[in-house]
């Protein structure tokens, strides 16, 4: 593993904890190092409020770059390390506002792509846009305006979400528009992983979705659309109202709202390595699970969303945080169970 601070290899140190995640605007680390107080570079390094570049590297992958964000030292009779973490070079979209340069915050006649460009701008970001995405991407959005008081990832995502996109990053610190891929082969068995653990919380799901959209005064048509949850056999409506959008839309809002609820039910399973095969593993992938202990009787594939690398002088393990692939492809969910 490599370590780099403001493009300096550092050497000393343990604990590192990566946290890399599919469908949010940044993933994030943490490590303790050695601090050295009278040596001048690791002053310049370990400063407080210093937001210093960092690369993690693994295998010839680098898993993330970002910046430092917290500090933490302590003083005792014995000699202790220094735990520094951080984020994604993206993470500051989740901190700040829309700065007043690229007001006014209203956009007409501008495309996702667009906007993204011109609110990252001054935060010297690049955009990356996923090919499978690049149609939706350029596509001229309707008149919206930001929140003055919102974050610039907020409004980007709620943006992108209009248009069935995942406002990412990549893993050298861009902001990525691009769509799960759900839909692909399993990379692994994962069966026989260290340990697995299964939660299903049904307070969150309904049994059926049903969304409803006003006419506007401008001469927008009302909508209604319902959608059933197959694996809830209990009696548990939820009706939600659509704010934005046209009656076209009625039906994606309401398999938004079904694939969001069933997050509620996740897989987590430990390995006992960062690699599967040749590669680091890493989020957006398919894994597939048998383990009758935890449910599941047949084989079933599952979405990863997080994966958190965990390693130290003695040890490296990795965490998946998996859902049903039917959360990111919006169809009916096939029941697991």
């Amino acid at each position: 593993m490599i370590l780099k601070i403001n493009n300096k290899e550092f050497d000393f140190f343990n604990n590192v904890n990566v946290q890399m995640t599919f469908d949010g605007i940044a993933s994030s680390f943490s490590f303790d190092a050695v601090f050295n107080p009278e040596d001048e570079e690791h002053k310049k390094l370990f400063r407080p409020l210093r937001y210093s570049k960092i690369e993690i590297e693994h295998n010839g992958e680098t898993l993330i770059t970002g910046r430092k964000i917290g500090s933490g030292f302590k003083s005792a009779a014995k000699k202790t390390t220094s735990t520094i973490n951080g984020y994604s070079l993206t993470g500051v979209l989740n901190d700040c506002t829309i700065p007043l340069s690229v007001y006014p915050l209203q956009a007409d006649g501008l495309t996702l792509k667009e906007v993204a460009e011109k609110l990252l701008k001054p935060f010297d970001i690049a955009v990356v846009i996923d090919s499978a995405v690049k149609d939706a991407a350029n596509a001229v959005l309707e008149t919206t305006e930001a929140k003055a008081t919102g974050s610039v990832a907020s409004y980007l995502t709620t943006l992108a979400a209009q248009k069935s996109i995942i406002v990412s990053h990549t893993s050298r610190g861009a902001l990525l528009l691009t769509e799960a891929k759900p839909n692909r082969r399993p990379v692994g068995d994962l069966s026989n992983a260290i340990e697995k653990t299964l939660s299903a919380n049904g307070q969150q799901l309904h049994s059926y979705i049903a969304v409803l959209k006003d006419a506007t005064i401008t001469g927008g048509n009302a909508g209604e659309e319902e959608l059933d949850n197959p694996l809830i056999d209990s009696f548990r409506p939820k009706v939600a109202e659509q704010k934005s959008g046209t009656d076209v839309d009625t039906e994606l809002v309401a398999k938004q709202i079904r694939a969001a609820e069933l997050k509620a039910i996740t897989l987590t399973i430990k390995l006992d390595s960062w690699m599967l095969g040749d590669k680091v593993l890493r989020p957006n992938i398919i894994v597939s699970v048998h383990d009758h202990e935890i449910y599941l009787y047949n084989k079933t594939n599952w979405f990863v969303q997080s994966v958190t690398l965990l390693g130290n002088e003695k040890e490296q393990t990795a965490v998946l945080k998996c859902v049903l692939p039917e959360v990111y492809t919006l169809k009916t969910p096939s029941n697991p169970f």
